[in-house]
């Protein structure tokens, strides 16, 4: 503010779009919210433009805060009954303590079903990937549709207004969310639910397979592995790992904090903080706890993943959840294979994953120099010999994840239990905001006009991510 870099803080709080703010942007601190312009109250739920500040000499709301955290609060997705404010006893468990009066916020929402003006609707919850942390996503225009005051459920009285959002905003899947929700409580099955999990209780969520599209029934022409599948021949050497105590900060004399380039690759709700040519977690030789914030997508799925049958790409991944920018999605697993072994799978190239992508050898990002590796590692590193991960026959849920000229996922090299460049495990992050109910793709980052079939001739594909840069072809 001293600097003048406050956003749209210039004239009077804006009624309706806030420029620079899409529907589905997310924050995850309320001063966020005030810097932009988007919400300028640090802790009241309701926003509004003083009756001293207008000329009509009538308050006006131009924001709210729904986290439904009041024990009258009602959401129904894209209908909202959101509790006025005033009358709480302050304890701190949202109860009323004495009758609300239509005065501040409760008289500026009044006043905006009088004068028919929007209010935009921000959407509080617990933020899935850090259930202590709040995440806070900007759903749109509301119009306020009705006013109503009655005893709320601890006899005091409340003002309740009904909000309609306004139609032809990008949708964010809540309202399905708020549907699917509403079906388990009552103890209902999902329309369209194929599976409940079919990962068969081996992942931290259940991933469920629901087709809303067509009557092809769920994929299970698989083997679903949380891990990958190693040969026979393969044993990791396990690295050097850590001597902190506790966790792990860059602070500390680490040496996980070294190999990262001298900082911790994850801030302190687990998001990766920028893409790496490789991170490296701490693991099982690491003497900090498993608590430690340098251990992330070691520990399986973050989010609430779902299989689905999209409209003409078969099958796809999207996440129930709200996902912000570096937050973990999956491992990328399948069985592992030489370069030779998957040239002779060339039938299963869309499930083929090369590793070590810009793994660059003499590189020291990371800080990890080839001097302190054994003799052994180095002359193996030096062999023209590739490796693969091959999805088709055994794989988890990344292996339905589309592919998209604009991706909003992207793929890490990631070392946990060996320095091996040779074998990293490939994990998924978000690279921007993913509302919920959106699809998850990544850029499977084909040549077009090298992917050859089993007889050497030049394969292809098109391509139908639907992207506005779409190239035309996979392949």
């Amino acid at each position: 503010r001293q600097k003048g870099r406050w956003q749209n803080h210039s004239a009077e709080k804006i009624i309706g779009e806030v420029p620079g703010v899409e529907v589905g942007d997310q924050f995850s601190f309320r001063i966020e919210m005030l810097i932009i312009g988007l919400h300028r109250q640090l802790q009241g739920g309701i926003d509004y433009i003083p009756a001293s500040r207008r000329s009509s000499g009538m308050p006006l709301a131009t924001s709210i805060v729904a986290s439904g955290g009041y024990e009258d609060d009602k959401d129904s997705g894209d209908k909202l009954i959101y509790s006025g404010q005033g009358g709480n006893n302050y304890k701190g468990d949202k109860r009323q303590g004495s009758d609300q009066s239509l005065v501040r916020g409760n008289l500026a929402m009044s006043n905006c079903m009088k004068e028919r003006t929007p209010v935009r609707v921000i959407r509080g919850t617990s933020d899935p990937a850090s259930p202590s942390s709040s995440l806070y996503t900007y759903d749109g225009l509301y119009d306020v549709v009705n006013v109503h005051f009655d005893n709320g459920a601890a006899g005091f009285g409340v003002y309740q207004f009904t909000l309609i959002r306004r139609p032809g905003q990008p949708q964010l899947g809540l309202s399905i969310v708020q549907f699917v929700g509403n079906l388990k409580k009552k103890g209902l099955a999902r329309p369209n639910l194929l599976l409940e999990d079919i990962s068969q209780g081996q992942e931290n969520w259940p991933v469920c397979v629901v087709n809303e599209v067509d009557g092809d029934p769920a994929p299970t022409n698989f083997t679903y592995i949380p891990n990958i599948k190693y040969p026979k021949w393969f044993s990791h050497v396990l690295p050097q790992g850590c001597d902190c105590e506790g966790g792990c900060s860059d602070e500390t004399n680490c040496s996980c904090v070294s190999k990262n380039g001298g900082e911790l690759p994850y801030n302190e709700k687990g998001y990766i903080i920028r893409d790496k040519k490789v991170v490296y977690e701490c693991g099982s030789s690491c003497r900090c706890s498993s608590n430690c914030s340098n251990r992330v997508s070691q520990k399986g799925l973050r989010y609430q993943l779902e299989v689905f049958k999209t409209k003409n790409r078969g099958w796809g991944v999207r996440s129930v959840n709200p996902i912000q920018p570096g937050g973990f999605i999956c491992e990328y697993t399948g069985e592992l294979l030489s370069d030779a072994e998957a040239e002779q799978r060339v039938e299963n190239d869309e499930y083929l994953f090369e590793l070590g992508n810009n793994c660059n050898l003499e590189s020291t990002d990371g800080g990890l120099q080839l001097k302190n590796m054994s003799t052994t590692m180095i002359s193996s590193m030096n062999e023209d010999i590739g490796y693969t991960i091959d999805a088709k026959c055994m794989g988890n849920v990344a292996r339905f994840i589309n592919h998209s000229c604009s991706p909003n996922l992207f793929a890490q090299n990631v070392l946990y239990d060996s320095d091996d460049l040779r074998f990293p495990h490939v994990m998924l992050f978000a690279m921007e905001n993913i509302p919920p109910m959106r699809e998850l793709t990544y850029d499977y980052n084909y040549t077009v006009g090298q992917v050859l079939d089993a007889s050497g001739n030049i394969k292809s594909k098109a391509c139908y991510c639907g992207a506005s840069d779409c190239k035309g072809r996979l392949y």
